[in-house]
């Protein structure tokens, strides 16, 4: 195999992690607040940390509005 492909197949696979990891966080947050976000898959949540953070953001910003 020549490193131009395995390098492609590599590319496939993060790309394939990358959307399985945004479809779990985007139910997780549409767990959190059904019916009451337009996610788009912007931005990157990588930790329980950050992700607690995202939802303490949404809950302010939705406190406001």
């Amino acid at each position: 195999m020549s490193q131009p492909v395995f390098r492609k197949h590599l590319n496939s696979a993060n790309t394939m992690l990358a959307f399985s990891q945004y479809l779990q966080l985007k139910k997780k947050l549409e767990d959190e607040f059904p019916g009451r976000l337009d996610i788009k898959g912007d931005g990157y949540v990588d930790t329980e940390s950050k992700f607690l953070k995202l939802v303490a953001a949404i809950k302010a910003a939705l406190a406001q509005g």
